[in-house]
Protein backbone atom coordinates (compact mmCIF):
# COMPACT_ATOMS: atom_id res chain seq x y z
CA UNK A 1 0.00 0.00 0.00
CA UNK A 2 1.10 3.64 -0.33
CA UNK A 3 2.80 5.05 2.61
CA UNK A 4 0.66 6.22 5.42
CA UNK A 5 2.23 9.34 5.43
CA UNK A 6 1.40 10.92 1.96
CA UNK A 7 -2.37 10.35 2.96
CA UNK A 8 -1.95 12.48 6.31
CA UNK A 9 -0.67 14.72 3.90
CA UNK A 10 -4.08 14.65 1.21
CA UNK A 11 -6.23 14.38 4.12
CA UNK A 12 -5.20 18.28 5.37
CA UNK A 13 -5.37 19.78 1.82
CA UNK A 14 -8.69 18.19 1.55
CA UNK A 15 -10.50 18.46 5.12
CA UNK A 16 -9.36 22.27 5.42
CA UNK A 17 -12.96 24.89 4.65
CA UNK A 18 -12.33 26.79 1.81
CA UNK A 19 -11.15 30.32 3.05
CA UNK A 20 -14.79 31.77 2.08
CA UNK A 21 -16.39 29.50 4.66
CA UNK A 22 -18.75 30.72 6.79
CA UNK A 23 -17.71 27.95 9.04
CA UNK A 24 -15.36 28.95 11.91
CA UNK A 25 -14.74 26.79 15.37
CA UNK A 26 -16.49 28.08 18.61
CA UNK A 27 -13.77 27.89 20.39
CA UNK A 28 -10.27 26.23 19.64
CA UNK A 29 -9.52 23.30 22.33
CA UNK A 30 -12.01 22.70 24.17
CA UNK A 31 -14.83 21.69 20.61
CA UNK A 32 -11.94 20.20 18.69
CA UNK A 33 -10.98 17.82 21.26
CA UNK A 34 -15.04 16.91 20.84
CA UNK A 35 -14.46 16.84 16.87
CA UNK A 36 -11.65 14.37 17.45
CA UNK A 37 -13.66 12.23 19.77
CA UNK A 38 -14.00 8.60 18.34
CA UNK A 39 -17.20 7.71 17.00
CA UNK A 40 -18.00 4.84 19.63
CA UNK A 41 -17.19 6.10 22.97
CA UNK A 42 -15.82 3.48 25.47
CA UNK A 43 -18.01 3.81 28.36
CA UNK A 44 -21.14 5.67 30.20
CA UNK A 45 -18.68 8.55 31.74
CA UNK A 46 -17.82 9.11 27.97
CA UNK A 47 -20.78 8.96 26.95
CA UNK A 48 -22.63 11.15 29.21
CA UNK A 49 -19.46 13.71 28.76
CA UNK A 50 -20.70 13.88 25.44
CA UNK A 51 -23.94 14.64 25.31
CA UNK A 52 -23.51 17.25 28.37
CA UNK A 53 -21.47 18.82 25.58
CA UNK A 54 -24.29 18.65 23.53
CA UNK A 55 -26.56 20.15 25.57
CA UNK A 56 -24.65 22.95 26.18
CA UNK A 57 -24.95 23.67 22.73
CA UNK A 58 -21.56 22.21 21.36
CA UNK A 59 -22.36 21.13 17.69
CA UNK A 60 -19.45 18.72 17.64
CA UNK A 61 -20.93 17.03 20.21
CA UNK A 62 -24.38 17.20 18.79
CA UNK A 63 -22.65 15.72 15.02
CA UNK A 64 -20.58 12.87 16.92
CA UNK A 65 -23.81 11.95 18.94
CA UNK A 66 -26.03 11.96 16.95
CA UNK A 67 -23.04 9.62 13.98
CA UNK A 68 -22.97 7.32 17.20
CA UNK A 69 -27.40 6.93 17.57
CA UNK A 70 -27.45 6.58 14.32
CA UNK A 71 -25.47 3.66 13.93
CA UNK A 72 -27.38 1.64 16.73
CA UNK A 73 -30.14 -0.62 16.36
CA UNK A 74 -33.37 0.81 17.27
CA UNK A 75 -35.61 3.67 14.35
CA UNK A 76 -36.26 5.37 18.17
CA UNK A 77 -32.45 6.52 18.88
CA UNK A 78 -32.07 6.85 14.93
CA UNK A 79 -34.18 9.25 14.74
CA UNK A 80 -32.65 10.99 17.82
CA UNK A 81 -29.52 10.41 16.25
CA UNK A 82 -30.81 12.19 13.38
CA UNK A 83 -32.60 15.38 15.73
CA UNK A 84 -28.85 16.20 16.99
CA UNK A 85 -27.39 16.08 13.38
CA UNK A 86 -30.08 18.48 12.52
CA UNK A 87 -29.60 20.93 15.56
CA UNK A 88 -26.03 21.04 14.35
CA UNK A 89 -26.73 21.71 11.08
CA UNK A 90 -29.20 24.57 12.14
CA UNK A 91 -26.25 26.36 13.96
CA UNK A 92 -24.08 26.48 10.85
CA UNK A 93 -22.11 23.15 10.91
CA UNK A 94 -21.58 22.45 7.23
CA UNK A 95 -20.56 19.02 8.16
CA UNK A 96 -23.19 18.55 10.00
CA UNK A 97 -25.30 19.89 7.34
CA UNK A 98 -23.71 17.36 4.38
CA UNK A 99 -24.64 14.57 6.88
CA UNK A 100 -28.03 15.33 7.36
CA UNK A 101 -27.81 15.53 3.78
CA UNK A 102 -26.90 12.25 3.45
CA UNK A 103 -28.75 10.21 5.78
CA UNK A 104 -32.28 12.00 4.62
CA UNK A 105 -31.53 12.05 0.50
CA UNK A 106 -30.11 7.85 1.16
CA UNK A 107 -33.03 7.07 3.50
CA UNK A 108 -30.63 4.31 4.68
CA UNK A 109 -30.82 4.64 8.70
CA UNK A 110 -33.98 6.80 8.63
CA UNK A 111 -36.73 7.48 6.47
CA UNK A 112 -36.09 9.14 3.21
CA UNK A 113 -36.79 13.18 3.16
CA UNK A 114 -35.26 14.17 -0.11
CA UNK A 115 -36.46 17.59 -0.27
CA UNK A 116 -35.38 18.57 2.97
CA UNK A 117 -31.95 16.28 2.47
CA UNK A 118 -31.17 18.68 -1.04
CA UNK A 119 -31.94 22.04 0.79
CA UNK A 120 -29.56 20.84 3.43
CA UNK A 121 -26.62 20.12 0.85
CA UNK A 122 -27.11 22.61 -1.23
CA UNK A 123 -26.34 25.09 2.31
CA UNK A 124 -23.44 23.40 3.40
CA UNK A 125 -21.99 23.42 -0.43
CA UNK A 126 -22.53 26.92 -0.89
CA UNK A 127 -20.35 26.99 2.22
CA UNK A 128 -17.55 26.50 0.69
CA UNK A 129 -17.17 23.59 2.54
CA UNK A 130 -15.81 21.21 -0.06
CA UNK A 131 -16.79 17.75 0.80
CA UNK A 132 -20.24 18.94 0.42
CA UNK A 133 -19.59 20.82 -2.92
CA UNK A 134 -18.33 17.01 -4.18
CA UNK A 135 -21.21 15.52 -2.72
CA UNK A 136 -23.25 17.30 -4.54
CA UNK A 137 -21.56 17.59 -8.04
CA UNK A 138 -21.45 14.02 -7.90
CA UNK A 139 -25.17 13.22 -7.34
CA UNK A 140 -26.21 15.58 -9.75
CA UNK A 141 -23.65 13.96 -12.37
CA UNK A 142 -25.82 11.02 -11.32
CA UNK A 143 -29.19 12.19 -10.58
CA UNK A 144 -28.61 10.77 -7.01
CA UNK A 145 -31.37 11.96 -4.97
CA UNK A 146 -31.03 15.25 -6.61
CA UNK A 147 -32.20 16.61 -10.55
CA UNK A 148 -29.64 15.19 -12.89
CA UNK A 149 -27.40 18.53 -14.09
CA UNK A 150 -24.00 16.91 -15.51
CA UNK A 151 -23.18 20.26 -17.12
CA UNK A 152 -23.36 21.97 -13.47
CA UNK A 153 -21.60 18.99 -12.22
CA UNK A 154 -18.68 19.35 -14.26
CA UNK A 155 -18.69 23.15 -13.37
CA UNK A 156 -18.68 22.65 -9.85
CA UNK A 157 -16.22 19.57 -9.68
CA UNK A 158 -13.80 22.16 -11.66
CA UNK A 159 -14.10 24.86 -9.62
CA UNK A 160 -13.48 22.72 -6.45
CA UNK A 161 -10.76 21.11 -7.62
CA UNK A 162 -8.99 24.68 -8.75
CA UNK A 163 -9.59 25.54 -4.67
CA UNK A 164 -7.37 23.11 -3.82
CA UNK A 165 -9.82 19.83 -3.64
CA UNK A 166 -8.17 16.42 -4.04
CA UNK A 167 -10.79 14.36 -4.64
CA UNK A 168 -12.66 17.10 -6.86
CA UNK A 169 -9.90 16.27 -9.00
CA UNK A 170 -9.37 12.62 -8.67
CA UNK A 171 -12.95 12.45 -9.69
CA UNK A 172 -12.67 14.59 -12.96
CA UNK A 173 -9.75 12.29 -13.65
CA UNK A 174 -11.36 8.74 -13.47
CA UNK A 175 -14.65 10.87 -15.32
CA UNK A 176 -12.04 11.43 -18.19
CA UNK A 177 -10.82 7.98 -17.73
CA UNK A 178 -14.24 6.27 -18.32
CA UNK A 179 -15.86 8.27 -20.50
CA UNK A 180 -17.21 6.63 -24.17
CA UNK A 181 -14.09 8.37 -25.99
CA UNK A 182 -11.72 8.32 -23.10
CA UNK A 183 -9.44 11.66 -22.95
CA UNK A 184 -6.47 10.46 -21.02
CA UNK A 185 -4.85 13.91 -21.55
CA UNK A 186 -7.16 15.71 -19.77
CA UNK A 187 -7.47 12.69 -16.87
CA UNK A 188 -3.34 13.26 -16.12
CA UNK A 189 -3.82 16.73 -16.16
CA UNK A 190 -5.98 16.63 -13.56
CA UNK A 191 -4.05 13.91 -11.42
CA UNK A 192 -1.03 16.11 -12.09
CA UNK A 193 -3.35 18.91 -10.38
CA UNK A 194 -2.91 17.04 -7.54
CA UNK A 195 0.49 16.91 -7.40
CA UNK A 196 0.95 14.07 -8.80
CA UNK A 197 3.30 13.11 -12.03
CA UNK A 198 4.22 9.86 -11.63
CA UNK A 199 2.37 6.51 -11.71
CA UNK A 200 3.26 5.45 -8.33
CA UNK A 201 2.05 9.02 -6.72
CA UNK A 202 -1.47 9.18 -9.31
CA UNK A 203 -1.84 5.34 -7.16
CA UNK A 204 -1.61 7.01 -4.34
CA UNK A 205 -3.99 9.10 -5.27
CA UNK A 206 -6.77 6.49 -6.27
CA UNK A 207 -6.24 4.97 -2.52
CA UNK A 208 -6.55 8.75 -1.30
CA UNK A 209 -10.02 8.77 -3.13
CA UNK A 210 -11.04 5.58 -1.68
CA UNK A 211 -10.36 6.59 1.48
CA UNK A 212 -12.43 9.53 1.40
CA UNK A 213 -15.14 7.34 0.50
CA UNK A 214 -14.67 5.25 3.88
CA UNK A 215 -15.55 8.41 5.63
CA UNK A 216 -19.32 8.53 3.32
CA UNK A 217 -22.19 8.69 5.88
CA UNK A 218 -24.23 6.09 3.71
CA UNK A 219 -22.70 2.81 2.18
CA UNK A 220 -24.59 4.54 -1.40
CA UNK A 221 -22.15 7.57 -1.17
CA UNK A 222 -19.06 5.31 0.07
CA UNK A 223 -20.23 3.35 -3.57
CA UNK A 224 -20.26 6.72 -5.79
CA UNK A 225 -16.61 7.57 -4.72
CA UNK A 226 -15.44 4.09 -4.14
CA UNK A 227 -16.48 3.64 -8.35
CA UNK A 228 -14.51 6.39 -9.33
CA UNK A 229 -11.13 5.41 -7.50
CA UNK A 230 -11.70 1.46 -8.76
CA UNK A 231 -11.90 3.29 -12.24
CA UNK A 232 -8.54 5.65 -11.60
CA UNK A 233 -6.86 1.90 -10.22
CA UNK A 234 -7.60 -0.03 -13.66
CA UNK A 235 -6.62 2.38 -15.68
CA UNK A 236 -2.93 2.18 -13.69
CA UNK A 237 -2.99 -1.22 -13.23
CA UNK A 238 -3.29 -1.33 -17.24
CA UNK A 239 -0.27 0.49 -17.43
CA UNK A 240 1.30 -2.21 -15.54
CA UNK A 241 1.70 -0.64 -11.93
CA UNK A 242 2.08 -3.21 -9.28
CA UNK A 243 0.60 -1.13 -6.68
CA UNK A 244 -2.55 -0.37 -8.56
CA UNK A 245 -2.97 -3.94 -9.68
CA UNK A 246 -2.57 -4.78 -5.77
CA UNK A 247 -5.16 -1.95 -4.61
CA UNK A 248 -7.55 -3.00 -7.18
CA UNK A 249 -7.96 -6.61 -6.14
CA UNK A 250 -8.56 -5.08 -2.78
CA UNK A 251 -11.23 -3.28 -3.52
CA UNK A 252 -12.44 -6.24 -5.81
CA UNK A 253 -12.15 -9.18 -2.91
CA UNK A 254 -14.10 -6.85 -0.61
CA UNK A 255 -16.74 -6.19 -3.33
CA UNK A 256 -16.76 -2.78 -3.34
CA UNK A 257 -17.16 -2.02 -6.66
CA UNK A 258 -20.01 -2.77 -8.90
CA UNK A 259 -20.77 -2.68 -12.44
CA UNK A 260 -19.45 -4.22 -15.67
CA UNK A 261 -16.31 -2.28 -16.00
CA UNK A 262 -13.99 -3.79 -13.40
CA UNK A 263 -12.30 -7.28 -14.49
CA UNK A 264 -12.51 -10.31 -12.41
CA UNK A 265 -10.99 -10.87 -8.43
CA UNK A 266 -9.32 -13.82 -10.03
CA UNK A 267 -7.79 -12.31 -13.48
CA UNK A 268 -5.98 -9.07 -10.53
CA UNK A 269 -5.66 -10.86 -7.73
CA UNK A 270 -3.86 -14.50 -8.93
CA UNK A 271 -0.97 -13.03 -11.30
CA UNK A 272 0.14 -10.91 -8.34
CA UNK A 273 0.02 -14.08 -5.98
CA UNK A 274 4.01 -15.31 -7.37
CA UNK A 275 5.16 -12.30 -5.72
CA UNK A 276 4.49 -13.23 -2.60
CA UNK A 277 3.95 -9.51 -1.12
CA UNK A 278 2.47 -9.62 2.39
CA UNK A 279 -0.32 -7.22 1.34
CA UNK A 280 -1.05 -9.76 -1.44
CA UNK A 281 -0.88 -12.58 0.16
CA UNK A 282 -3.17 -11.44 3.19
CA UNK A 283 -5.62 -10.67 0.94
CA UNK A 284 -5.41 -13.39 -0.52
CA UNK A 285 -5.79 -15.61 2.80
CA UNK A 286 -8.84 -13.25 3.18
CA UNK A 287 -10.43 -14.64 -0.19
CA UNK A 288 -9.61 -18.04 0.96
CA UNK A 289 -11.37 -17.87 4.17
CA UNK A 290 -14.54 -15.96 2.72
CA UNK A 291 -14.60 -18.51 0.15
CA UNK A 292 -14.70 -15.50 -2.56
CA UNK A 293 -15.71 -17.75 -5.96
CA UNK A 294 -13.35 -20.64 -4.15
CA UNK A 295 -14.24 -22.85 -1.45
CA UNK A 296 -13.35 -21.51 1.81
CA UNK A 297 -10.14 -23.23 3.29
CA UNK A 298 -9.49 -21.49 6.38
CA UNK A 299 -5.99 -24.61 7.01
CA UNK A 300 -4.82 -23.10 3.47
CA UNK A 301 -5.20 -19.45 4.36
CA UNK A 302 -3.74 -19.74 7.95
CA UNK A 303 -1.15 -21.09 5.64
CA UNK A 304 -0.38 -18.24 3.92
CA UNK A 305 -0.60 -16.12 6.95
CA UNK A 306 1.89 -18.64 8.66
CA UNK A 307 4.49 -18.07 5.62
CA UNK A 308 4.89 -13.69 6.21
CA UNK A 309 7.54 -12.31 6.71
CA UNK A 310 7.30 -8.61 6.94
CA UNK A 311 4.36 -7.43 8.80
CA UNK A 312 4.48 -3.39 8.70
CA UNK A 313 2.13 -2.79 5.59
CA UNK A 314 -0.40 -5.38 6.62
CA UNK A 315 -0.11 -3.83 10.13
CA UNK A 316 -0.39 -0.10 9.04
CA UNK A 317 -3.70 -0.67 6.50
CA UNK A 318 -5.62 -3.06 9.01
CA UNK A 319 -5.14 -1.09 12.15
CA UNK A 320 -4.13 2.34 10.44
CA UNK A 321 -7.00 4.29 7.74
CA UNK A 322 -7.93 0.17 5.90
CA UNK A 323 -10.22 -0.23 9.65
CA UNK A 324 -13.52 1.13 10.63
CA UNK A 325 -15.58 1.00 13.34
CA UNK A 326 -17.65 -0.94 11.46
CA UNK A 327 -16.11 -3.27 10.05
CA UNK A 328 -14.26 -6.05 11.31
CA UNK A 329 -11.85 -6.99 9.07
CA UNK A 330 -9.22 -5.84 11.08
CA UNK A 331 -9.92 -7.59 13.83
CA UNK A 332 -9.10 -10.98 11.92
CA UNK A 333 -6.25 -9.57 10.15
CA UNK A 334 -5.09 -8.79 13.76
CA UNK A 335 -5.86 -11.71 15.12
CA UNK A 336 -3.99 -13.90 12.82
CA UNK A 337 -1.19 -12.02 13.54
CA UNK A 338 -1.15 -12.60 17.10
CA UNK A 339 -2.14 -16.23 16.13
CA UNK A 340 1.37 -16.68 14.50
CA UNK A 341 3.14 -14.37 16.46
CA UNK A 342 4.06 -11.97 14.48
CA UNK A 343 2.70 -9.22 16.52
CA UNK A 344 2.12 -7.98 20.44
CA UNK A 345 -1.24 -6.83 20.03
CA UNK A 346 -1.15 -2.79 19.82
CA UNK A 347 -4.46 -2.42 21.65
CA UNK A 348 -4.25 -5.33 24.52
CA UNK A 349 -7.14 -6.91 22.81
CA UNK A 350 -5.90 -10.44 22.51
CA UNK A 351 -6.40 -13.56 20.05
CA UNK A 352 -9.74 -14.40 21.45
CA UNK A 353 -11.16 -11.21 21.61
CA UNK A 354 -9.95 -10.43 18.16
CA UNK A 355 -11.12 -13.82 16.91
CA UNK A 356 -14.88 -13.09 18.70
CA UNK A 357 -15.39 -9.55 16.89
CA UNK A 358 -14.46 -11.19 14.10
CA UNK A 359 -16.84 -14.03 14.46
CA UNK A 360 -19.82 -11.41 15.39
CA UNK A 361 -18.92 -9.41 11.95
CA UNK A 362 -19.63 -12.71 9.94
CA UNK A 363 -16.37 -14.58 9.43
CA UNK A 364 -17.00 -18.21 10.13
CA UNK A 365 -13.68 -18.58 12.51
CA UNK A 366 -12.95 -22.22 12.89
CA UNK A 367 -12.68 -23.21 16.72
CA UNK A 368 -8.96 -24.13 16.07
CA UNK A 369 -7.97 -20.80 15.13
CA UNK A 370 -7.71 -19.14 19.12
CA UNK A 371 -5.10 -21.59 19.59
CA UNK A 372 -1.49 -19.87 19.10
CA UNK A 373 0.26 -21.54 16.38
CA UNK A 374 3.65 -22.82 17.08
CA UNK A 375 6.47 -23.68 14.47
CA UNK A 376 10.67 -23.69 14.81
CA UNK A 377 10.32 -20.84 12.64
CA UNK A 378 8.36 -18.89 14.98
CA UNK A 379 9.20 -19.13 17.82
CA UNK A 380 12.60 -18.31 17.37
CA UNK A 381 10.95 -14.84 16.13
CA UNK A 382 11.46 -11.75 18.13
CA UNK A 383 9.07 -10.08 19.23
Amino acid sequence: MPSIASFQFLNVVELNPAPQSIFRLQTPANEMAVYRTRLHVQNERERAWLLDRAEAGNYYAMERLGEQLLEQGGADERLRGLDWILKAAELGSPSAQLLAAEHLLDGECVPERREEGGRWLEKAAESGYRPARVTLALRMLRGSGVDKQPARSMEMLSSTAIDGSVAAAAILAAYCFESSDPRSDEAFAWLQRCGASQPEQMVKIAVFLYLQSREAATSKGHARLAYYAGILLEQMRQRDMPDAAINLAYLLRRQELSGGRFPRLADVLDPLIPSKAPFVMMNQALRIAAGLNIAPDWESADALVASLDDIAAILAWWRGPGAQSTDTEGHLVLAWLLRHHLQNDPDGLGLNHRANLAQAGGWKIPDWFTTPYVSQKHSERRI
